[in-house]
């Protein structure tokens, strides 16, 4: 209760309580009151209202107070979180994944920065939403990452206070199968690079004129875009082996033609693949 002005006569005794019982009464200053107000027990009542009683408060030069109350409903219950939500759809080294986490009603966040706990080993910091009912966190993909179905394991309050505007604390367990990510979103992580996982020819003696072929197997399946460059072999003789074409889903075919001149080459070698202006990259991206 904070007058404009200070006052007298303020007690315990000038205020009557409905729908609860009198706490503890304290004067913060010659204007300002606080009286603690406590349910009843059981929580019968879904409200409470204050009152204070007219004559009994006067200001410095004796004017009386009129009545005045002001009634507020009773809210103990606490915030949990409903849902989970994201884009769907794959996502690569340096996407971000914006993850919304819906509460049963609007909350604050204060005094520090939570965060969720991401069954893939990432984290995905709080980044926005505060005073509704929906917190939006985000989480950078880096090199390395995979999530078949990215789903979200806790949300880790990390210091913070979450509280609805009667400062009940947020429940914030995630409940696998009720309102974790994975049940409504359908994430999926690749920051891990296609490589080549072998290199497979026809043994032999090549000589001019002939045509040594060489298939490329990588990692996972991948797309070749030849506009603007095809890829490319160096071989340990100084040659090159030209991209021929896509066999399968993830083996590529490269060709060389011997030519005259040609440095002789006892056990031929690939030293390096390179794009050449072409872009090879699996589903992700």
């Amino acid at each position: 209760m904070n007058f404009h002005e200070p006052v007298t006569g303020m007690s315990a005794a000038a205020l009557s309580v409905g729908g609860g019982t009198k706490g503890a009464f304290t004067q913060v200053s010659e204007s300002m009151y606080t009286l603690e107000v406590k349910p009843i027990d059981g929580g019968s009542a879904v409200s409470s209202s204050l009152t204070i009683s007219g004559g009994m408060i006067k200001d410095s030069v004796g004017n009386a107070n009129l009545v005045q109350s002001v009634s507020r409903a009773w809210d103990e219950t606490a915030p949990e979180i409903v849902s989970m939500s994201a884009a769907n759809g794959p996502y690569t080294t340096d996407n971000e994944v914006a993850i919304s986490v819906k509460f049963s009603e609007s909350v604050t966040v204060s005094a520090g920065t939570p965060i969720l706990a991401l069954d893939n080993g990432g984290v995905a910091t709080y980044v926005s939403g505060s005073g509704s009912d929906t917190l939006v966190f985000k989480y950078t993909v880096v090199a390395g990452d995979s999530a078949t179905d990215l789903d979200v394991l806790a949300l880790v309050e990390n210091g913070a206070k979450l509280t609805d505007t009667a400062g009940n604390v947020a429940l914030v367990t995630v409940f696998q199968g009720v309102n974790n990510l994975a049940k409504s979103a359908d994430v999926v992580i690749d920051g891990v690079a296609p490589s080549v996982i072998s290199m497979s020819a026809a043994d032999g003696i090549y000589t001019s004129g002939q045509t040594v072929t060489i298939d490329v197997r990588l990692s996972e399946a991948v797309s070749v875009d030849t506009a603007n460059g095809s890829p490319i072999l160096g071989l340990s003789n100084g040659a090159q082996a030209l991209y021929d074409s896509q066999l399968s889903a993830d083996t590529l075919r490269f060709k060389y033609a011997v030519q005259a001149g040609d440095f002789d080459d006892t056990d031929l070698e690939v030293l390096a693949l390179s794009e050449n202006g072409a872009v090879i990259a699996d589903a992700a991206g």
